[in-house]
This record gives C-alpha cells, structure tokens and sequence, in this order.
C-alpha cells in the first residue's frame, strides 16, 4: 500500500495531474465563452417575430374580403374563396443600436507603439408599455406571400365567368393563371 501511494504521489503524477486540472480549466472557460455568445446573439435572430394569431385573422380577412368581391362578378353566384400563402405574418420590431469604438495606445520603453481597437454593438428592442403591458414597437409588418388560390362558384362551370373569376383572383394576389383554380358548385 505505501508503494502505490509513493508511485501516486511522486512528482512526474503530481505534474500531469495538475497539466489535466489546467487543460479541463481551459475547456471550461471556452466552452463557457462561446455559450455566451451563442446567447448574446439569440436576441437578434429573434428581431422577426411570427404572430400565428394575427396570421388566421389576416388570412380569413383576406380571404372574406375576395369572396365578397368575386360574389359581385356577373353570373358568379355564390363564391367561396381558399387561399394557401408561403410564410406568415411577420412583424419586425424596432431596435436601437449603440455602437461603442475604444481605441488604445500603448508605447513601449523600446520606442514600439501598439494601438487596440475595439468596437462593441448592442441592439435591444424598442418596448411600449401600455399599464402593466408591455409590447415591442413594431417597425415594419410584412404579409405573407400568396401561393395559390381556389375559387368555388355556382357559375365556375360556365368559361366566360371562370375567365372573369381567374382574372380578378390575379390582378388582386398577383399570382399567375396557373396556380389559381375555378371550380362550379
């Protein structure tokens, strides 16, 4: 027992273990720097936000609004309106930036001159509060893309009011004749 204990404790041990301590050191301070900037640059990538909420709601308005107006066209009847988007509402918050520019000179005793420069950014979103509410400013909102649209008509059988139907649905989404679909009731 006193020899392993005199093998453990002899100075080549003693010097890779504390070389391990020192390296496992190192792993967690990297490890831990680069969590933070993972985390530090989660806010901006959240600077878009998606409000599924609204999405329906525009949607469907959308959609009401177009049946509505489809219904008007002559020999139409009765309209229902499906229409399927590529994305979804976005909302893009306003932010404010600071940027910070930090210049150092150093002259060493040799006559060497070194100069540091170093720039920060920070971006935070701009909240309103309304009460106990609080709420991001909303810079920019951008609704989604119409992808294709089908229309359901008492007249969609007869081609001069198909015609019509498709002609109308194009000019309001801007999407071309082959995405859009007229069918009769």
């Amino acid at each position: 027992m006193e020899k392993l204990l005199e093998k453990f404790m002899s100075k080549k041990s003693v010097e890779n273990l504390i070389v391990f301590l020192v390296l496992i050191i190192i792993t967690i301070i990297v490890l831990n720097s680069m969590y933070k900037e993972e985390k530090e640059s989660t806010p901006m990538s959240n600077n878009i936000i998606t409000n599924h909420e609204n999405n329906s709601g525009y949607k469907t308005d959308f959609e009401k609004r177009l049946e509505n107006v489809l219904s008007k066209i002559s020999g139409a009847g009765n309209v229902d309106v499906m229409v399927s988007y590529e994305n979804d509402v976005k909302k893009i918050p306003m932010v404010d930036t600071k940027n910070v520019k930090t210049i150092t000179s150093e002259k060493d005793t040799a006559g060497g001159e070194r100069k540091t420069e170093e720039t920060n950014t920070e971006t935070t979103i701009v909240y309103e509060t309304s009460g106990n509410n609080k709420a991001p400013v909303i810079q920019e909102y951008t609704v989604p893309k119409v992808a294709g649209v089908i229309v359901v008509s008492e007249g969609g059988d007869d081609a001069i009011v198909k015609e019509k139907l498709i002609s109308a649905v194009e000019s309001v989404t801007g999407v071309s004749v082959h995405k859009i679909q007229v069918f009769g009731k």
